[in-house]
């Protein structure tokens, strides 16, 4: 299905704009997030034409980003890829240390071009939160290889305020409550003399989450009524 939404890249069309399964890749969206929840290890050994699922994922991320900024579309489809990246590492804990540095860059290389929808930076900035859940200390070698370190850090906990829905709340404290639990000794020393002010940051989104909560669950109220 990854082949049918990125096209042939023989093809100069579909290499522009996709393949003719492109457009669909919303609709798709959680049928790929539960193969990587629950398709447990065929996600990485099945093979078909030499290629696993998760390989063709990765070939797919930045073809599925470059195809959108060729159309010109408004992030739908970098939505999905960055609910994917998050929907991974959450999921394959231990499973792909190797690309973590890669996810990293991809996260960094997107926040750098300055996206003008909230809605794709929250996405960004909730898998960035992920890379924690997935291995804080392995998050923190990357960063610190890829000279990235506080330039993340600092967007991510300067962007606290964008994040207004309950699932984007929740993934982004599951994030920082990994780095919490983490040895602070192992912390960049731009987090290991912030601990008060992340704590404060999770009580700020503490009380957000349940703002949101409040009003979410007002509209269901109403559309039952």
């Amino acid at each position: 299905m990854f082949k049918v939404i990125i096209g042939n890249e023989q093809s100069e069309d579909d290499l522009e704009e996709g393949g003719y399964g492109f457009e669909f890749l919303p609709i798709m969206l959680s049928f790929f997030q539960n193969c990587i929840a629950f398709g447990e290890d065929a996600f990485f050994q099945f093979e078909h034409e030499q290629d696993t699922p998760f390989s063709l994922l990765s070939k797919s991320i930045t073809r599925i980003l470059a195809i959108e900024k060729n159309i010109g579309d408004m992030y739908t489809s970098s939505v999905c890829v960055m609910k994917l990246v998050g929907t991974v590492l959450e999921n394959c804990t231990g499973k792909i240390d190797k690309y973590l540095p890669d996810f990293v860059s991809l996260l960094y290389n997107e926040l750098d071009e300055k996206p003008t929808s909230r809605l794709y930076k929250s996405a960004i900035l909730q898998a960035f939160a992920m890379l924690f859940v997935y291995n804080t200390t392995l998050t923190y070698d990357s960063l610190e290889k890829l000279g990235q370190t506080e330039a993340m850090l600092k967007t991510f906990f300067s962007e606290m305020n964008i994040f207004r829905k309950t699932y984007e709340i929740r993934r982004v404290l599951y994030g920082i409550a990994c780095i919490l639990a983490n040895d602070p000794r192992n912390a960049p020393e731009i987090l290991s003399t912030e601990i008060e002010a992340m704590m404060h940051t999770s009580i700020v989104l503490i009380d957000t989450y349940v703002g949101a909560k409040e009003k979410e669950i007002k509209k269901e109220v109403v559309c039952i009524n």
